[in-house]
């Protein structure tokens, strides 16, 4: 149980670059053994995680508006057909 918390914990995710650990508590979860100091960076870390979202957001949108393609645009006056299949 405590490992695969811990692995969940500790996963860095490509869109942050850090753990979702890490992007709430400012630091990674304790491995039990004492680990080097970041410094006083954590807000840059935080900032960094925030663009790389948003990019990775960007991203996202761009791969799926790609696939979607263009669509049927219905003015007023034309006649279209419907489907009664799901009319109760």
């Amino acid at each position: 149980m405590y490992t695969a918390e811990f692995a969940y914990n500790n996963k860095v995710y490509t869109a942050m670059q850090i753990s979702l650990f890490e992007a709430n508590s400012r630091q990674n979860p304790r491995i039990g053994f004492k680990m080097r100091k970041k410094g006083k960076y954590a807000e840059a870390e935080r900032i960094k995680a925030k663009v790389a979202l948003i990019k990775a957001q960007g991203d996202m949108k761009k791969y799926a508006d790609r696939k979607k393609g263009k669509e049927k645009e219905y003015w007023v006056d034309d006649f279209i057909m419907l489907s009664t299949k799901d009319i109760k």
